[in-house]
């Protein structure tokens, strides 16, 4: 029972990582792919709602596990559940707050210019779909970096 307790964290990390990893490698390519950007923004959009889903079951997963009694000693395992906190907090803020506004934007260019190709560069809906992609994609790069550093924290107090 004990090697399920310290493998469960580690498993439900190491897929949140993985899957945030080939997000970073998938979409590239779904926009070399895809006839337009219109269409790879949707299939990375379904993705990344898919991965958010998958953040959340596997935060539930390794705090369910990490915070039980018996592994409230140890100080690098709480900071370890700290920054998976902070991924599950990122992660909501991301696909609660700046996904839908995504969404409307890209509908709004849409409506306005009949595709985000078409939309111009200089363009407010644009200029705001563009800070806020790159806020985005700062979220995702925050929720790996706190997830290796959660990793490596894990498997240290793990004595693996």
């Amino acid at each position: 029972m004990t090697t399920i307790l310290r493998f469960l964290p580690l498993l439900a990390l190491g897929v949140w990582l993985g899957a945030i990893a080939l997000s970073f490698v998938v979409a590239p390519g779904i926009f070399a792919m895809m006839p337009t950007r219109q269409q790879a923004g949707a299939v990375v959009g379904l993705i990344l709602a898919r991965l958010h889903l998958l953040g959340y079951v596997c935060a539930a997963i390794y705090l369910g596990v990490a915070l039980a009694p018996r592994r409230a000693e140890i100080s690098s395992d709480k900071f370890a559940a700290l920054l998976v906190v902070a991924m599950l907090l990122l992660t909501l803020v991301s696909q609660q707050w700046i996904t839908p506004r995504l969404g409307d934007l890209r509908a709004q260019m849409i409506s306005s210019f009949n595709s985000i190709d078409q939309t111009p560069q200089d363009h407010a809906l644009r200029r705001d779909f563009g800070r806020l992609h790159g806020i985005s994609s700062s979220l995702e790069l925050l929720v790996l970096l706190c997830g290796l550093a959660a990793f490596f924290l894990r498997i240290r107090s793990s004595n693996l």
